[in-house]
């Protein structure tokens, strides 16, 4: 996964502290107001304090995350009594989900579409497009307006294209329309009918797999993938340990889990990923060895975690 670039942490409080000392020579004799006194010595120091202070949690983080990343190496994190106690109510009270009554194709575009925020960027995107026109027919002979009017207009007519497509879901139209004369149409959607499903929002991206007896469909908020159970070799974990910064210094920090299947055909070998929770993750490698008929210890022992940073 690829990292944004960022400063480093200490390099950054190393920066503002030198570039402090002479903010306070500056403020205090150069200016040399009661006011310009008083940020001297409060604010500038509160501000060194609060960048150092980001460091010490940020070293104290990974610290923690150096020994939870053992755990989740080991499996101790989800063998855990606790954990497992959680995870098994969790299961219990949520658990997997059923196809809606009207059938694949209605169930699949619910899933994907999000109706408030595409619909309020369309309406935004239709009233600058709406300006943009009027404005071509007022700027008589102002060249300028003739250069920048054609850009909003491709500007805010490429913002409507991609909501209107988040709208309509469009990765679902297209894998539909992709495989409407195929032959295994109507077993994809006896899996999807039939099948347990898991689905997952972050930040509003929809991301799920269904699981059934002969497809396993996965999607995400670009493609949907059909695979067939018996190329599939295994399912295992991945982890993503996301570290976020403000302003450079360290602000917070969560943990992503995907599923990853392991797919081999004449071809080769390839992985398909979706995001889940914890759980779901759980519940999908669980049920995957059902299918498959394995234990899940024996999966549990085949998984492979893979520890990332995301800065």
């Amino acid at each position: 996964m690829k990292q944004p670039w960022h400063p480093d942490p200490v390099q950054a409080a190393v920066g503002v502290f030198i570039c402090s000392i002479p903010a306070f020579f500056i403020l205090w004799f150069v200016f040399g107001t009661a006011a310009h006194r008083i940020c001297a010595v409060v604010a500038l120091p509160l501000l060194n304090i609060c960048f150092f202070l980001a460091i010490f949690r940020e070293k104290r983080a990974d610290k923690k995350a150096a020994k939870q990343r053992i755990d989740y190496l080991s499996g101790d994190y989800f063998r855990d009594p606790a954990w497992r106690e959680t995870y098994l109510r969790r299961k219990m009270e949520q658990g997997f989900e059923s196809c809606h009554p009207k059938g694949m194709r209605y169930d699949m575009m619910q899933r994907y579409r999000r109706k408030s925020e595409p619909v309020t960027f369309m309406v935004m995107s239709i009233l600058l497009l709406v300006g943009c026109i009027c404005g071509l027919g007022t700027a008589h002979h102002e060249w300028k307006m003739w250069l920048l009017l054609p850009v909003g207009l491709v500007v805010f007519g490429y913002i409507f294209w991609i909501h209107w497509s988040e709208f309509t879901a469009r990765p679902v139209r297209k894998w539909l329309r992709e495989n409407q004369d195929a032959p295994q149409l109507v077993e994809f959607e006896k899996s999807w009918l039939h099948g347990r499903i898991l689905s997952y929002q972050r930040s509003g991206v929809v991301n799920g797999i269904c699981l059934s007896p002969s497809y396993l469909i996965l999607y995400d908020k670009r493609d949907v993938h059909t695979v067939e159970i018996s190329v599939a070799e295994s399912m295992t974990r991945e982890i993503v340990r996301e570290k976020t910064y403000q302003d450079y210094a360290y602000a917070d920090e969560k943990y992503r889990f995907f599923a990853v299947l392991h797919i081999r055909t004449a071809q080769g070998e390839f992985t398909l990923k979706t995001e889940l929770d914890e759980f779901q993750t759980e519940m999908a490698i669980e049920e995957f060895a059902r299918l498959k008929g394995q234990t899940a210890g024996q999966t549990a022992v085949s998984e492979q975690i893979i520890y990332e940073t995301v800065t």
